[in-house]
């Protein structure tokens, strides 16, 4: 017996508006009704997630930042796994020396070091997959305040 559906939410719940199809939400409801629990596992973090399944009432758990937080249905986190901050450095160093472009996860938001790949010393921010701003920072000892923030009591 199926007990669990877990599903992707870009390309797969999501239509081509970015919303949850009227079918999409009569299956789960429907699975729910059968005693099927019903699960999201995406790579979007929570606060960006959220709203789409909100908008047509779904409320459950959910796989966040590519596997990186859980939250159960009433959006309580439930498990944060994050990289420890010298490892952190360690990556960022690297990227630094060989002028590679990366995007950091957090629960604070999506960090990368520009808009184009192009190294500099700027960093923008994204939250809810939607808006951008430039926030300026020396290096990206900035990003590692952030991640620490998960650390905090």
């Amino acid at each position: 017996m199926i007990e669990l559906i877990v599903s992707d939410m870009d390309g797969t719940l999501l239509n081509d508006k970015m919303e949850v199809s009227a079918s999409n939400v009569s299956a789960i409801n429907e699975a729910n009704r059968l005693g099927i629990k019903f699960m999201v596992a995406t790579g979007r973090g929570y606060a960006e997630a959220v709203p789409a399944l909100k908008e047509v009432g779904i409320d459950c758990p959910m796989i966040t930042l590519n596997g990186g937080q859980v939250f159960d249905e009433d959006g309580q986190l439930v498990e944060n796994l994050g990289i420890d901050k010298t490892t952190t450095r360690r990556i960022l160093e690297d990227v630094n020396k060989y002028g590679l472009y990366c995007e950091i996860m957090t629960s604070k938001g999506i960090f990368s070091d520009s808009s184009s790949g192009v190294r500099d010393t700027r960093m923008y921010i994204r939250y809810g997959g939607h808006r951008t701003r430039m926030v300026s920072a020396r290096c990206w000892d900035r990003v590692n305040y952030f991640l620490a923030a998960r650390d905090k009591p």
